[in-house]
């Protein structure tokens, strides 16, 4: 199956590997701030359960839509825009790791957020970024990070706040 975000038309789709026309899956009832809507979406994770968690940038908040499901739940932020612990600035990309921690890069305050299952509040883990767009957690607890305006992927191994340069 291939997932798409459509940012400008406020939804996730849905493409089956079976030729079957696209489905919207999260989102598709236009911008705004209800549970059942995004704005603007930039970046998105789907985990081995199907449960979709996606950056809602201008709500400034991940939301989890599970399968099935016609609105989503705020898991992190959703509290307006800020730079506090319960708060994101325009998200842009969400990743997951095995455990359900959610990390997010936070671009309008310059670092990932990491949040835990259930939690109220992230934990500033990597700060003084460039403009992060975007985020991958390999097998091994890498995390690499797209700082945009660098033209840099740098990746940070478990537990360290310094990155190194891997691509870029």
């Amino acid at each position: 199956d291939i997932y798409v975000l459509e940012h400008d038309a406020h939804r996730v789709k849905k493409f089956s590997s079976d030729g079957s026309g696209g489905v919207v899956v999260a989102g598709g009832n236009g911008f705004g701030s209800e549970l059942s809507q995004l704005n603007n979406a930039r970046g998105f994770f789907i985990d081995t359960a199907g449960n979709i968690y996606i950056a809602d940038t201008e709500n400034h908040r991940i939301q989890k839509w599970t399968p099935g499901a016609i609105a989503g739940v705020t898991v992190a932020g959703g509290n307006g825009q800020g730079g506090d612990s319960n708060q994101l600035g325009n998200p842009k990309g969400v990743t997951v790791d095995a455990q359900g921690n959610i990390y997010v890069a936070d671009e309008a305050y310059g670092r990932i957020q990491k949040w835990a299952p259930e939690a109220i509040q992230g934990k500033t883990v990597i700060q003084d970024l460039n403009y992060t767009t975007d985020l991958f957690l390999d097998v091994n607890g890498n995390l690499y990070v797209l700082e945009a305006n660098e033209h840099v992927v740098k990746k940070y191994l478990p537990k360290s706040t310094f990155g190194s340069i891997v691509a870029g």
